[in-house]
């Protein structure tokens, strides 16, 4: 992210906000589509509908007007088996469910669990010779 705010300001671009949303965009591609998965897991394992999931995910994530937000929306409306809906903007899922207070408790929890099997999924690639492993000492030379 610092990468790319670096670069906005270098280009001169400091109040172009089009600029700074295709570097969002750019930045975000992969790692928006990578967190649909551990919704769908968690969703399996918690006893949400992750086949419905799926296919509300595959069917309705391009209804979104943001490319990187759609993936996790729809993915999350067909776990919860719930619509959401923006008016006059977008619908997402299918309102299979009604609406009660527990849907809230039910969207954090999956997305927290999301957030640490996200963790728990970059900690092989993060320790494997990057920040996290020691520093290698050399021998010195006589």
């Amino acid at each position: 992210m610092r990468m790319s705010e670096s670069k906005r300001l270098l280009m001169g671009a400091r109040s172009s906000s089009a600029i700074s949303a295709t570097l969002d965009t750019i930045n975000n591609y992969i790692p928006a589509r990578f967190t649909t998965t551990p919704i769908v897991l968690f969703s399996a394992i918690s006893g949400e509908d992750y086949q419905d999931a799926l296919a509300i995910a595959q069917r309705d994530h391009a209804r979104v007007p943001s490319r990187n937000h759609g993936c996790q929306m729809a993915v999350t409306a067909g776990a919860l088996r719930e619509q959401l809906e923006k008016p006059s903007r977008y619908v997402i899922g299918d309102p299979i469910e009604e609406e009660d207070s527990n849907k809230t408790r039910r969207t954090l929890k999956i997305r927290n669990a999301a957030i640490v099997l996200c963790i728990f999924f970059m900690l092989p690639i993060l320790s494997r010779d990057s920040i996290c492993s020691p520093v290698r000492q050399f021998p010195r030379s006589r």
